[in-house]
């Protein structure tokens, strides 16, 4: 790959390196704080030659990280480019998007539908959520906003405040009638 290539021209040889090498899939990874196991799109390519890859980072922006596995049992080295950030590989699949092979389209689609879905059915995933274990709405009469010790803001249903609040508060349970569990609700 020359590098006096104009930007249209890298973009389609990265595209068509990609549609012959790569690949972008759905991996377990533990990330945030604290740690959690959760799911991130990656992009991957393997080589033999590090310089290729070089090449196909830098048509690509810089995006990406190239790591080297040592040789093992009379093996080459063999590279790996990866990339394993939701929006930077969304970045890079806009980029190559006009050139990439129709098979690459369907799987970057694809792991990109999938990760939508997991992130909304997740349950460390509660900013998708709109109502709370109890059904209840999250809405604006409904929600607190607090931020922990941490400096996470997560989201309270004022509905089963009130209720846990009329349910332990000393002389609450004789509060706790019928009509004191509809206000709640």
């Amino acid at each position: 790959m020359d590098q006096e290539l104009s930007w249209r021209e890298q973009k389609i040889a990265a595209a068509w390196f990609f549609n012959g090498e790569g690949c972008t899939g759905l991996y377990s990874s533990r990330t945030g704080t604290p740690r959690r196991w959760t799911r991130v799109p990656r992009i991957m390519i393997s080589q033999k030659d590090p310089r290729v890859l070089e090449q196909f980072r830098t048509f690509v922006g810089g995006l990406g990280h190239i790591y080297h596995r040592p040789a093992r049992h009379g093996h080459n080295v063999i590279s790996d480019y990866t990339l394993g950030n939701h929006e930077k590989v969304q970045a890079v699949i806009a980029m190559l998007w006009n050139w990439l092979s129709e098979q690459k389209r369907e799987q970057a689609s694809r792991v990109l539908t999938d990760l939508k879905a997991y992130q909304r059915s997740h349950r460390n995933r509660s900013k998708y959520r709109t109502h709370c274990p109890r059904g209840h709405p999250y809405n604006e009469t409904n929600t607190k906003l607090r931020t922990d010790k941490q400096g996470v803001t997560r989201r309270h249903c004022l509905a089963c405040e009130r209720f846990h609040s009329l349910k332990t508060w000393p002389g609450g349970r004789k509060l706790l009638t019928a009509s004191a569990l509809l206000e709640a609700v």
